[in-house]
């Protein structure tokens, strides 16, 4: 018996250096960047950035290992270095309540209306597409007037308790307006383990968003636990690496189609060297109006991914699974190249599995640039079958609230994006994204064989492929102090707009916010 309780207090205390204590989570895509840099350069060891976001207090102990790897050294990463510092304080932390951590009001003009996936024969979503203001948090655009207010307030009363509010206020164009929480939540832990009850993004997975989850949609209300830093095994599984890992079961309510559906799902990072990581993600849709709810082994099974003929009551359910892998070149500028896939389903036939039940994500990224430290370019390539983010019994698909969970535009796509980037400082800087997307609207049947397993499907509607390229340009700028201003333009050119032959039309967004932090 008191082996049993030794093994899980190790692993708890298997990190001393990470026992920093709970903190909130840090949103700021701005000091992701800079950790990649940090990371590229050799700053930084322990940064495991794919199950995002990372609390202030990891932060902080990130940039108190980069200040000791820098040691004496001055140049571009000492002032980033230093605003860290400035930022997230001492990674040991005390008591801290901060009425209001910041504010912000957007505005937002656009032309493009958010377009309904179109049917496919394969299975429902209730995702649509609006690509040029994808990626944020659930937020809706209608229109030439978008009124978005949002404050933070925050607390980290002791080293085991912390809060998060983040309520918005929104008006559209017309009369639809309303007040919501963005993200609320309290957490509680011990050592390197958290547990947060309340309503926080997951973004997993490697990439500037990922397509399991991605920041697409609103937050999930869930209770999640999780290794907030990588640890170590105790004993000899020492030498084995690093590992972090995440679980959640989500209550998606009414924004779901099937209301009361659960969604859960977890991640396991495993970093055997300094320049490579591996991750394995997987979540499941179950319960739910008009669903057969499972009996507990079928539940765990189904949580866990491998079901046994034995332990399976058929209860409806819907699966996502992931794996990718994150290579790093530290003699290339501490070049990242990374690939992801993801799959709807399992089939036996695999080329058919590759094809049409995955979506899959390339990437390379350069955090850096010798003698351009505050560069950095990014280019992506998505591909996604003809089933990814759909499913014939949850009809709503991989997508909560009309929008996607994981990749913006669906399934049935291919997508090329580049991004550069030059970061001034954490307050300010300025960004180009150029992307092509090509979506097809085809229609589907399923082809089966003589023992009725699905091992095809064939195409039976042909409409044309619908082309846009997007281009992006956006910048933020302190004015006086705490108050910055953040801009950005974008324009959407589309050939065969809806999937009309030789339609074309030209969309426009843009937006301006004033961010206060005191």
């Amino acid at each position: 018996m008191k082996f049993r309780w030794r093994v899980p207090a190790l692993l708890l205390l298997s990190c001393p250096a990470l026992l920093a204590g709970v903190d909130v989570h840090c949103y700021d895509e701005a000091v992701y960047l800079y950790l990649d840099k940090l990371h590229a350069a050799g700053l930084v060891r322990t940064y495991m950035p794919d199950q995002r976001p990372l609390a202030r207090s990891v932060i902080a102990r990130l940039a108190a290992e980069a200040r000791r790897s820098l040691g004496g050294n001055r140049g571009p990463f000492d002032s980033m270095i230093a605003e860290l510092e400035r930022e997230f304080g001492n990674p040991e932390g005390g008591v801290r309540f901060v009425p209001l951590d910041s504010a912000s009001l957007a505005w937002t003009a656009t032309d493009q209306e958010e377009a309904p996936m179109p049917e496919n024969g394969l299975g429902g979503t209730s995702g649509r597409v609006q690509p040029l203001l994808s990626y944020q948090n659930g937020d809706r655009f209608d229109g030439h007037s978008n009124l978005h207010l949002r404050s933070v307030h925050t607390l980290r009363a002791s080293s085991h308790f912390a809060a998060y509010l983040e309520p918005k206020v929104f008006a559209r164009s017309g009369s639809d307006s309303g007040v919501g929480l963005a993200r609320a939540y309290a957490k509680t832990g011990f050592g390197n383990v958290d547990l947060l009850v309340g309503r926080d993004d997951v973004r997993w997975g490697p990439g500037e968003n990922g397509i399991f989850f991605s920041g697409n949609a609103r937050a999930l209300d869930m209770v999640k636990v999780s290794s907030p830093a990588p640890f170590r095994f105790p004993g000899f599984l020492r030498h084995a690496g690093h590992f972090r890992g995440t679980a959640f079961v989500s209550w998606l309510g009414d924004d779901y189609g099937r209301s009361g559906a659960t969604l859960s799902g977890y991640r396991l990072d495993y970093r055997p060297f300094r320049w490579v990581n591996i991750g394995f993600d997987h979540a499941v849709f179950l319960g739910g109006e008009g669903a057969k709810a499972p009996d507990f082994g079928t539940a765990v099974g189904s949580f866990i991914g491998f079901l046994s003929p034995t332990v399976n009551d058929r209860a409806n359910s819907n699966h996502l699974m992931g794996m990718d892998a994150t290579f790093r070149v530290p003699k290339a500028m501490g070049m990242e190249l990374y690939g992801k896939m993801l799959l709807e389903d399992t089939q036996a036939e695999q080329k058919y599995m590759i094809r049409s039940d995955a979506a899959w994500l390339w990437g390379v990224h350069f955090p850096k640039f010798n003698g351009a430290e505050k560069l950095s370019l990014r280019a992506e390539l998505v591909y996604s079958g003809q089933f990814p983010y759909r499913h014939g019994f949850y009809t709503d698909g991989f997508a909560l609230d009309g929008k996607f969970l994981g990749y913006d535009a669906g399934s049935d796509t291919w997508s090329g994006a580049v991004t550069s980037r030059y970061q001034f400082n954490l307050r300010e800087f300025v960004q180009l994204r150029v992307r092509r997307l090509e979506r097809m609207g085809d229609r589907y049947r399923m082809v089966y064989n003589s023992e009725g397993n699905n091992i095809d499907i064939e195409k039976v509607l042909n409409r044309p492929d619908e082309g846009r390229t997007l281009l992006r340009l956006g910048g933020q700028k302190t004015l006086s102090g705490p108050l910055h201003l953040y801009a950005e333009a974008g324009l959407d050119t589309k050939r065969n707009a809806g999937f009309i032959e030789a339609g074309s039309e030209n969309d426009f967004a843009f937006q301006l916010r004033v961010v206060y932090e005191p």
